[in-house]
C-alpha cells in the first residue's frame, strides 16, 4: 500500500468514525432528555456531552461537520420526537406501542427515523445500517431484527 493510499484510508476511516459517533452522541442525547428528564434543554445536553471528554475516541476528535450533524440530528429528533413517534407506532404490529418500547430503542428508532425522513446525504440503506451498529454498541444486539425491520418500513414508506 502507498503511502497516499494509507492517508486516505486513514481519513476515511476518521470520517466515518465521526459520523458514527455524532449519531451515537445524538441517540444519547435524547435518550438523556427523555430518561433521566434531564433538566434544560436539548441544546444544554448536547453541549455538555460535546465537553466531555467522550468526545475523543479512537484519537479522533468530532470534527466541525460531525459536530454540527450531532447537533442537527438531536435538535431535529427532539423537535420532531411526536411526530416521528406516532410515524413509528404505524410500523409497529398492532398489539405494540411505541411508547412503551425500551427507551434506548425508542431513542435509536427517533434518531434513525429522523435522518431517514429529513436528511437525505447519505443513502438510506447506510443510515440504516449505521443504527444497526449503534444498537449493538450500546449492546442490543437482540434487538437489531426489529430495528431493521422497523427502519426498513420507514425508507419504503418515505
Amino acid at each position: 500500500m502507498s503511502e497516499t493510499e494509507s492517508i486516505t484510508n486513514k481519513i476515511y476511516s476518521k470520517k466515518i468514525i465521526g459520523k458514527r459517533l455524532a449519531r451515537v452522541m445524538a441517540v444519547q442525547c435524547l435518550y438523556s432528555i427523555n430518561v433521566e428528564h434531564a433538566e434544560g434543554n436539548i441544546d444544554d445536553i448536547i453541549y455538555n456531552l460535546i465537553k466531555t471528554d467522550y468526545a475523543e475516541v479512537g484519537g479522533t476528535n468530532l470534527s466541525a461537520l460531525d459536530e454540527a450533524h450531532l447537533i442537527r440530528l438531536a435538535r431535529g429528533a427532539f423537535e420532531n420526537q411526536t411526530q416521528l413517534a406516532s410515524g413509528l407506532q404505524n410500523f409497529l404490529a398492532e398489539d405494540w406501542k411505541f411508547n412503551r418500547l425500551p427507551k434506548l430503542m425508542q431513542a435509536i428508532l427517533l434518531v434513525g427515523a429522523y435522518e431517514l425522513k429529513f436528511l437525505d446525504k447519505t443513502k438510506n440503506a447506510i443510515v440504516i445500517n449505521e443504527y444497526l451498529e449503534i444498537a449493538k454498541i450500546f449492546n442490543h444486539s437482540g434487538e437489531v431484527g426489529f430495528i431493521n425491520s422497523v427502519l426498513d418500513r420507514i425508507m419504503n414508506n418515505s
